[in-house]
């Protein structure tokens, strides 16, 4: 029995984490705004401090991820004064998710006619159940990123990244790349084609 609930319980948590592995992503979009005249560049930096959350190998694999983005687009990136300022923000919650596992034993017994022939039995008895509860600690980030044009300071597209941080580096190196693929899908300008 103690398997079976252990079984369960892991089946729990790996199900919890394919599905804290989805991601949510959502954006906003100036509609007005001429997208294709912007062809520079350049970054303001991690705003109010967030940068702060994160370590600089990690700032650097971010920032290098929104790079090849905006120039699969064809735009160059700028040290400063570029056509488009990108800000970034992140926000890291620590969160727990709590899961529960329920077995049931016992209850109705069975009935039939007793072996001398008289009368008939059966039984109804008490059922017992035991309730596992499992934790998981992770953390939450969200990315924003926004995108401004310069001389007006016109917010031109935001784009918002919400999902589980991973925990080993190596796994962030490939990891961010991807997620900011992802938020990029919905950029108004789409990657050339090769």
């Amino acid at each position: 029995m103690k398997t079976v609930i252990k079984t369960t319980t892991i089946l729990t948590l790996v199900l919890f984490l394919s599905l804290g592995a989805v991601s949510q992503v959502s954006y906003d979009t100036d509609k007005s705004a001429d997208f294709s005249k912007y062809k520079t560049y350049s970054f303001l930096g991690w705003q109010k401090d967030s940068g702060k959350q994160i370590n600089d190998l990690d700032k650097q694999t971010l920032e290098e991820a929104f790079k090849n983005e905006f120039e699969s687009r064809g735009m160059q990136y700028v040290k400063e004064n570029g056509q488009m300022a990108i800000a970034l923000y992140l926000v890291v919650d620590a969160k727990q998710s709590v899961t529960a596992y329920t077995d049931y034993t016992g209850g109705l017994g069975y009935g039939g006619i007793s072996p001398w022939g008289i009368g008939y039995y059966g039984g109804v008895g008490m059922g017992t159940s035991n309730t596992t509860y499992s934790t998981y600690d992770y953390n939450e980030g969200t990315l924003i990123m926004s995108c401004y044009d310069e001389n007006t300071k016109h917010l031109l597209w935001q784009g918002t990244y919400k999902g589980v941080v991973q925990a080993k580096a190596q796994k962030r190196e490939k990891t961010i790349p991807k997620h900011i693929k992802q938020l990029m899908r919905n950029y108004p300008i789409e990657p050339l084609k090769k």
